[in-house]
Parts: C-alpha cells; sequence; structure tokens
C-alpha cells in the first residue's frame, strides 16, 4: 500500500489506533481499489469506502468528509449501497465485499468500532416513548 494512502487512513478516527504489524489490520485495506472521484461524479459501489480526501454526499443528505467512510451498513445487512456524490474533487479506497468481511476477521477491533458507531446511530434516530 502507497505511504500516502496508510497516512490518510491513520488520520482517520477509525484505524486511527491500529497497530502497524506485518499481515495485521492494514493487509485487507492494502488490497483495496484507490478511487478517484471529479467534483459531481458519483459512485454507487457495493462497497466500503474510506474517504481518503475531499467530500462527499450520501444518499441527498448525509456529509462525509476525509477520515470518515460508508456503506458498512449496506454490506452488513445485505441492503442497497448508497450514492455518493462527490462535492469536490474526493480520493477513496473501496473495499469490495470479500475485501471488507477479510478486514472484519483479520481486525475484529474495526468491527467492534463499526458495531459502537451503529449503536450511536441507531439510539440518536430513536424517539423516547415513555
Amino acid at each position: 500500500m502507497q505511504p500516502l494512502i496508510i497516512a490518510a487512513l491513520r488520520r482517520a478516527p477509525l484505524f486511527s489506533a491500529l497497530p502497524d504489524e506485518p499481515g495485521g489490520c492494514f493487509a485487507a485495506l492494502s488490497l483495496g481499489a484507490d478511487i478517484r472521484l471529479a467534483k459531481g461524479d458519483l459512485t454507487q459501489a457495493r462497497a466500503f469506502h474510506v474517504v481518503l480526501s475531499g467530500a462527499l454526499t450520501i444518499d441527498g443528505d448525509h456529509h462525509v468528509s476525509t477520515g470518515d467512510h460508508f456503506g458498512a451498513v449496506a454490506l452488513l445487512a445485505g441492503t442497497q449501497s448508497p450514492t455518493a456524490v462527490a462535492d469536490a474533487a474526493s480520493r477513496l479506497l473501496r473495499l469490495t465485499p470479500p475485501l471488507f468481511d477479510q478486514m472484519l476477521d483479520e481486525c475484529p477491533q474495526i468491527g467492534r468500532c463499526l458495531l459502537g458507531e451503529l449503536a450511536d446511530q441507531f439510539t440518536k434516530g430513536r424517539t423516547q416513548t415513555c
């Protein structure tokens, strides 16, 4: 994996505390595709994406930028992938479903972190009923 991509991943909260050990958490990430989007380009690939640089709008109402990620929910739930439109020139790391699964197998702390984020999103979206 290119040193610039590793440096960008290190700035992403999801990956910032991971060790650099050979064959460790970055093994599956090193196989991801380096995707570049111009402003206005869109992607709807069924994949997990990490924003290495730039900014995108997801499904018309959610904004992500450098260090953020998207697509995990669709892969975990087996649902349709979100549509992302680049708000500016952007660079993404794309993991296909098999690479996403490999990443979760090789680095369970990422899975725990993703589950925590999903739980936060779920509870913030709920209203108290009693």
